[in-house]
């Protein structure tokens, strides 16, 4: 069977198109795999499956893709040029980027260490606390996902109305509205996704201070 994989980039246009288009996204819920036949204009493998999965302002969902065949074995997990990039980019806010750190850092790690790969599909909070020196709030729920040659996972964000704490002393909250629907900003962040990037953030500061 021919393997097929989705590029972070172009996962990641594949997204913003369907939250920017309504009609696009009902076609896509309603048939996964030929929408994004159709978007990518390219034939998916017959035995490939889409899995959609939501996150909300509960419920954050890492995916792990399947390891580039073509990555050596010294690779540095942090993927430093990538990430030089991601921090250049002038069109992305800092929360984005620091969401792009954590899933980097973590599918990384993951690509590189099969022990880690367990331990972040057994307990991925834990992962995540140990990774990044915060503390995810107990009503948050971290899901991981792993590809492989038959199952591929596109991450959806739910409509929602999200809680946003930003300070870790204070735990100030904020009320943010994030659509799904219609015309949104590229760069924003849903749910719960929001909330550990934040505590991150936050705690960076501190670093800092």
């Amino acid at each position: 069977m021919a393997e097929f994989s989705l590029s972070r980039e172009n996962r990641a246009k594949v997204v913003q198109q369907l939250l920017k288009d309504r009609s696009l996204c009902e076609r896509f819920l309603a048939d996964p795999k030929g929408t994004l036949s159709s978007e990518l204009k390219t034939e998916l493998p017959a035995a490939l499956n889409i899995h959609v999965v939501r996150s909300d302002a509960e419920t954050m969902n890492i995916v792990i893709p399947q390891r580039p065949p073509g990555l050596a074995d010294d690779f540095d997990p942090s993927f430093p040029d990538t990430m030089d990039k991601i921090l250049a980019d002038p069109t992305l806010s800092d929360e984005r980027k620091i969401h792009y750190r954590v899933r980097l850092v973590l599918v990384g790690k993951a690509w590189k260490d099969d022990a880690y790969r367990r331990a972040l599909v057994d307990d991925p909070v834990r992962c995540v606390e140990e990774e990044f020196g915060v503390k995810v709030p107990a009503n948050v729920t971290v899901q991981v996902f792993e590809e492989d040659a038959e199952h591929l996972y596109i991450d959806l964000p739910m409509t929602i109305a999200i809680p946003m704490v930003v300070g870790l002393d204070d735990a100030v909250v904020m009320a943010a509205v994030v659509t799904a629907g219609g015309a949104i900003v590229a760069a924003a962040i849903t749910g719960a996704a929001s909330i550990i990037v934040a505590l991150i953030e936050a705690a960076s500061k501190k670093q800092v201070a």
